[in-house]
């Protein structure tokens, strides 16, 4: 043991038990301290106000620094950190891992250095740390309050686990995969340029997370809130569970994917997701919200699955491809629209538009799907097609609401009264087939006429057949002659007005 009441200076020293230095002043060095016997330590105490440099060739097994202000230590191997009170900064550089048999209280920043082949495992949980530099293969660090986190380099993995906030001073570089907890009350914001490659969030509250490149999302926790963007596709790959909060997905430059296959990829009170290059595009987003928008904007589709009764927000497809959207509950929709390509909404059901309607250039196909319930479809708003068809269907009625249009460059084919049983008389039975209610259907099923809620027929539409170029023919040849046509004759008899 060393005592000095002053500044000490440690030449070149070899101790083969356990080292002790205490003094008065600043501790340096002079010469390389090998003290690497296995099951031995070197302690060092130099008061608060006072520096501990220990930056030559050194080879420890085991150091504790007692008290000190600034604190450096070098490494030619590996090192490990006992019981250690900084009141300053610590930096601490190893040619091998750096781990630890104590905790770390440290006032000002820490630096950890392994390089890009050795680990750094820094998971006591009594670890007072405030602010972390790394460099170093696999890190696992965890910190009893909130830390933050500056400019680091992980070429392995990167766990980290707070008692409090994590939030971030500068880009994190991380090879592998991440992961961070800061457990349930607490927010984690990491908003920087980073270049993660795969992140999952074992709890939070309220999480934020950038990166300047293609993104990998793992299973995920938060009790409030989950915002996420990167410069590239963002890609599902585990079970985002929000609760009853809200997840944002954003994909500046590339796709929203899904990697979770026929398995649910999220969980949420509300979901808004924004790409460029589809989002769940051949492969749907399995979802669980109530209130969902997305937007995409140059190609590909917007594909979902979602179960529960929903609220769909806008979706709004400005690119060539289609919005599709099949929804396994109730569905009620705000602004729907596809610029370049169709719209496919299936409610399993009913299924309401909205005032904001629906618009596309290629075909509209609306559907309340039969389930034996009430499977109505409610038309409040303009639905249009500037150059394909609309397809309506109905397990039971078709009803054009208040602000309700429609409006196609092709056909419009209405079907309802889907839940209605098929009845099959039997040969010579003298049986009968019950007459069908709801709106008027024609010989293949068509609805001829829309009702209001309260039963007032307000349009009608008039079915075409086989025939009709035929039929077009002699209209122009009877019309000449003031008789009255075969089209006539089969609006007369065919299509009614039907009212409750």
């Amino acid at each position: 043991a060393l005592n000095d009441v002053n500044t000490i200076d440690l030449g070149a020293s070899t101790v083969s038990g356990n080292l002790s230095v205490t003094a008065a002043g600043p501790i340096m060095q002079s010469g390389a301290i090998t003290a690497n016997v296995v099951g031995k330590t070197a302690t060092f105490a130099a008061g608060v106000g006072n520096n501990i440099t220990l930056d030559g060739a050194n080879d420890f097994t085991t150091v504790k620094i007692t008290s000190g202000n600034d604190a450096t230590l070098n490494d030619v191997n590996a090192i490990n950190l006992g019981n250690s009170t900084v009141s300053g900064s610590l930096g601490v550089t190893a040619g091998g891992n750096i781990t630890q048999t104590g905790a770390l209280a440290v006032t000002g920043a820490s630096t950890f250095d392994a390089g890009a082949t050795h680990d750094i495992t820094l998971a006591n949980a009594g670890n007072s740390l405030s602010s972390v530099w790394i460099t170093g293969k696999n890190v696992s660090l965890t910190n009893t309050g909130a830390l933050s986190l500056n400019a680091s380099t992980v070429f392995g993995a990167l766990g980290v686990t707070a008692g409090g906030i994590i939030t971030q001073t500068g880009p994190l570089m991380v090879t592998g995969a991440a992961t961070f907890a800061a457990g349930s009350t607490n927010n984690i914001i990491l908003a920087d340029s980073n270049g993660f490659s795969s992140v999952g969030i074992t709890s939070g509250k309220d999480v934020i997370l950038s990166n300047a490149a293609a993104l990998a999302l793992s299973a995920s926790t938060v009790s409030n809130s989950l915002t996420v963007a990167a410069d590239g596709d963002l890609t599902l790959n585990g079970l985002i569970n929000a609760g009853a909060g809200g997840v944002t997905l954003v994909s500046n430059t590339g796709a929203i994917i899904n990697g979770m296959g026929s398995s649910r990829s999220i969980t949420a009170a509300s979901l808004v997701a924004s790409a460029v290059e589809g989002i769940g595009s051949g492969n749907a987003l399995r979802t669980g919200a109530s209130m969902i928008s997305a937007t995409n904007d140059t190609l590909n589709n917007i594909e979902f699955e979602n179960t529960g009764i929903l609220t769909a927000g806008v979706f709004s497809n400005n690119g060539s491809g289609d919005v599709i959207l099949n929804n396994y509950g109730a569905v009620t929709t705000g602004l729907v629209a596809s610029s370049g390509g169709a719209v496919s909404i299936t409610a399993h059901s009913p299924l309401t538009i909205g005032a904001g309607g629906v618009s596309a250039n290629g075909n509209i196909t609306l559907e309340a799907s039969a389930s034996g319930a009430s499977d109505d479809l409610t038309i409040n708003g303009m639905v249009s097609s500037s150059n394909g068809n609309i397809i309506l269907k109905a397990g039971s009625s078709i009803i054009l609401g208040a602000g309700g249009s429609l409006s196609a460059f092709g056909t419009i084919t209405m079907t309802d009264q889907l839940n209605a049983p098929v009845v099959t008389v039997p040969p010579g039975s003298d049986q009968t087939v019950p007459a069908a209610t709801g709106n008027e259907v024609s010989s293949n099923d068509t609805v001829v006429a829309l009702k209001t809620t309260e039963g007032t027929t307000i349009a009608t539409v008039e079915t075409t057949s086989d025939s009709d170029e035929k039929e077009d023919e002699e209209r122009k040849k009877k019309k000449e002659g003031g008789e009255q046509t075969t089209d006539d004759k089969k609006k007369e008899a065919k299509v009614k007005n039907y009212c409750n």
